[in-house]
């Protein structure tokens, strides 16, 4: 018999109308801010690296929804644990897909030098911020798996928090635009 490993949620309410449910959007969402702070710090982080693991811990939950959608929606890879193995992996798959990688940075126009290190500590750290953004929306991550808390949650109102993410592709494609012009990423 194999150990069941799906969390307590809480209660939803039965009158959705009373009271919104707010659930983190997938992927797009998460561009804004975590281009920002990647590009904010892109001589310290892989920024493509930084960016395109947010696409990667959302593929757990996206089949989640599809396939099992009685399961828990954000599955075991949204927590710092189990996220950092994810982050780890994936840097380790990057850094010897970095010649793919390569055509995709020279499209984009960002011009800048990696290695190992940079790399994974880019996947790891993209992970972590990913997590952190999703539990302030979402009461049911537990960023510090086993213990089933999440004291981010409700510290920035759900509402707000994601209108700060959709608010944040203004300034960053206007950041891109500008250094993509001048190619001084």
């Amino acid at each position: 018999m194999s150990p069941d490993f799906r969390y307590d949620l809480p209660d939803l309410p039965t009158d959705l109308t009373s009271q919104p449910v707010i659930i983190m959007p997938f992927t797009p969402f998460h561009f804004g801010p975590s281009a920002w702070l990647a590009l904010y710090s892109r001589g310290k982080t892989d920024v493509l690296i930084f960016v395109l693991v947010n696409v990667v811990i959302d593929v757990e939950p996206l089949l989640v929804g599809l396939y099992w959608p009685c399961l828990w929606a954000h599955g075991y890879c949204h927590n710092l644990l189990i996220g950092s193995l994810v982050g780890f992996v994936f840097g380790i798959i990057a850094y010897f897909g970095r010649g793919i990688l390569e055509i995709l940075k020279r499209l984009l126009n960002l011009r800048y030098r990696t290695s190992f290190k940079k790399i994974v500590l880019s996947a790891i750290l993209g992970v972590w911020f990913h997590i952190v953004l999703d539990a302030l929306v979402e009461s049911s991550i537990h960023p510090f798996f086993p213990l089933q808390i999440n004291p981010f949650f409700g510290f920035i109102p759900p509402s707000l928090v994601i209108g700060i993410f959709s608010l944040c592709f203004i300034p960053i494609t206007l950041i891109y635009i500008s250094n993509y012009k001048k190619s001084t990423f």
